[in-house]
């Protein structure tokens, strides 16, 4: 999922934690990673994964990359520690620590 990245980013995060808790849904989300917010150490660090995108990741015909950081944030069922790591867009490498 690729939600706004706006005020309602927060809703649906917590949507699809809620999904992961209580139907047992997998829910990937690619969104900017403001660890300076509440909302992150809320949600984001109670989600099953989290890596941080290495690099400026270029989207449709753009000729530069995003001005911020990224994280992949997993969601996933029955999950209780948070593992966390890095993702390579160029590469497609991830690792975890």
């Amino acid at each position: 999922m690729n939600p706004p990245y706006g005020r309602t980013m927060q809703q649906w995060l917590e949507k699809a934690k809620y999904e992961a808790d209580y139907f047992e849904v997998t829910t990937v989300c690619l969104i900017p990673a403001r660890t300076n917010t509440s909302w992150w150490h809320k949600i984001c660090l109670k989600s099953a994964e989290i890596r941080f995108v290495l690099g400026r990741p270029k989207f449709g015909d753009a000729t530069h990359g995003l001005p911020f950081p990224l994280a992949i944030i997993v969601f996933a069922p029955n999950i209780k520690v948070c593992k966390v790591g890095t993702y390579d867009w160029k590469r497609k490498v991830s690792n975890e620590r």
